[in-house]
């Protein structure tokens, strides 16, 4: 989000499509949470062990695109 709203340089349409896919976002966020309990019962310690894993190299994937993208708008490269 944060890399994308930065692309928009305030022009209304993309700006409001960014608004609407942050609150659908924060809506599944808000049901994950609410059915943390369930979902641990169904994925049991493997499963969650797994998906663990899986959102620590989404994270990490994200911190080197944050990276990237902060490096190349800084100007060092050019």
């Amino acid at each position: 989000m944060v890399v994308k709203s930065s692309e928009v340089n305030n022009a209304l349409l993309p700006t409001v499509v960014i608004l609407v896919v942050l609150a659908v976002v924060m809506l599944l966020t808000l049901a994950a949470m609410l059915g943390a309990a369930s979902i641990q019962r169904c994925l049991g310690d493997t499963g969650m062990s797994v998906v663990m894993r899986i959102l620590g190299v989404l994270l990490a994937a994200l911190s080197a695109e944050l990276i990237l993208k902060g490096l190349g708008d800084s100007g060092i490269f050019r």
